[in-house]
């Protein structure tokens, strides 16, 4: 047989207790089969009299309803909005003042900086490991390789590797310092 667990234990008194105290509370209310609560005295009321149904409340007149008040089968009701007041004029704006004459200043140029050149060629992608890489490119018809420090088609020196990108700096010593990078589908980042 099996051994119940202490769960299922204090299920069986609480359930036994209830059968117990329901016994006991139906003998002495008179609603037990047999004993000293049957019979036509049982029946009577504690307190003395029955409630009195009054059936005169029922013949008043219905409450109106009134769309404005609380819908109960509305989730949500938006609160009412209060009336617009009326906007204070605005005083008439002043005229407008006279144009004041500006001083001729003397025109200066504008030096624009020459942009440095795109490449022209689109990165492939590159091999090897991480210290000594080999780049690829196409350009038109042509493929071309390089590696850290070598120079692309005369103008591009190619500086490092990054995740989807390879950095270039420029021969030319106009551009010194400045760089471009070049995205694995061609175009200039």
């Amino acid at each position: 047989m099996r051994q119940l667990n202490t769960r299922e234990k204090v299920m069986l008194v609480l359930l036994a207790g209830a059968g117990i105290a329901g016994w006991f509370g139906m003998r002495g209310s008179g609603m037990g089969f047999g004993g000293a609560g049957d019979g036509p005295e049982a029946l009577t009321p504690i307190n003395g009299e029955p409630p009195v149904v009054r059936v005169d409340l029922l013949a008043q007149s219905e409450v109106g309803f009134d769309p404005r008040g609380r819908n109960l089968f509305a989730y949500y009701t938006p609160p009412v909005a209060p009336k617009a007041r009326p906007k204070p004029k605005a005083p008439p704006a002043p005229p407008p003042a006279p144009p004041k004459k500006k001083k001729a200043q003397p025109k200066r140029e504008v030096i624009k900086e020459p942009e440095p050149p795109t490449p022209d060629f689109t990165y492939l992608g590159y091999i090897g490991p991480k210290d000594n890489r080999v780049a690829f490119f196409t350009a038109g018809e042509e493929m071309l390789a390089a590696r850290v420090g070598e120079i692309v088609e005369d103008q591009f020196e190619l500086r490092e590797f990054r995740y989807e990108t390879v950095v270039f700096g420029f021969t030319d010593p106009q551009f010194q310092g400045k760089t471009t990078e070049l995205k694995l589908d061609g175009s200039p980042e």
